[in-house]
């Protein structure tokens, strides 16, 4: 799973693999260099990621179902939410909101908010074997 994000002077790429790790790449001046890595295999393969949340530097979606937001630069994991015997195949979330759109490797869709303390998992998709969320 890869993520580009740029900012004044920099183009930044935050990276997910098979190995759990998720890894923030810096591009100064052409050169490619790595310059965090967060350690997440306790929480399975990282399958997607989105740096759009207003909490948290990146949201990732993890092969065993969790859904984790990182700082990276402080190398802090927040579990956010975690859905028993699906993956999470694609994940987005609304900017300035605590709404996410994930797509489980059941080819279902899901909303999850978060009011009050706990989170909210609705169905809204599962006609149609889905792949990605935008």
């Amino acid at each position: 799973a890869v993520v580009s994000t740029q900012s004044t002077g920099t183009t930044s790429i935050l990276t997910g693999g098979e190995d759990g790790y998720c890894r923030l790449w810096q591009f100064p001046r052409r050169n490619l260099k790595q310059a965090r890595e967060v350690n997440c295999s306790l929480y399975g393969v990282i399958n997607c990621l989105t740096t759009k949340h207003p909490d948290f530097k990146a949201i990732v979606g993890t092969q065993s179902g969790y859904i984790l937001g990182l700082t990276v630069f402080d190398d802090r994991i927040t579990k956010l939410f975690h859905k028993k015997a699906i993956g999470i195949q694609s994940i987005d979330c609304y900017v300035e909101t605590q709404i996410l759109r994930i797509v489980a490797m059941t080819n279902t869709g899901h909303l999850l908010s978060y009011f009050n303390g706990q989170w909210t998992d609705k169905k809204v998709h599962e006609k149609f074997g889905l792949c990605c969320v935008l």
